[in-house]
């Protein structure tokens, strides 16, 4: 983890990151099986209202969403990362998600 001091932009306005570093989390699979990821970059804003992270568009990447408002990460490798709509939170005016 390092110390930071970087202005963000987001839903509530401009924050502060303070800290910049790695988290893991548990990822469930389509068959059930949860499989641990790593995400990095990630910056820490105590005073941020609202858990956001940005997904970034490789080349070769595609973002997109169905009618059941999920969205798809599809990337260049063949993988394949969805987020269930029931378990994003709630959708904000900008059309991004409160996790």
């Amino acid at each position: 983890m390092k110390k930071i001091n970087q202005q963000i932009v987001g839903i509530s306005g401009n924050v502060t990151a303070t800290k910049l570093g790695k988290i893991f989390g548990q990822v469930k699979q389509v068959d059930g099986t949860e499989t641990t990821i790593e995400m990095y970059p990630v910056k820490f804003c105590p005073k941020a209202t609202k858990n956001l992270f940005l997904l970034p568009l490789l080349t070769g990447s595609n973002l997109q969403s169905n009618d059941a408002n999920n969205i798809h990460l599809a990337q260049a490798n063949g993988t394949m990362l969805t987020f269930d709509s029931q378990h994003l939170g709630s959708r904000s005016r900008n059309n991004s998600y409160q996790v």
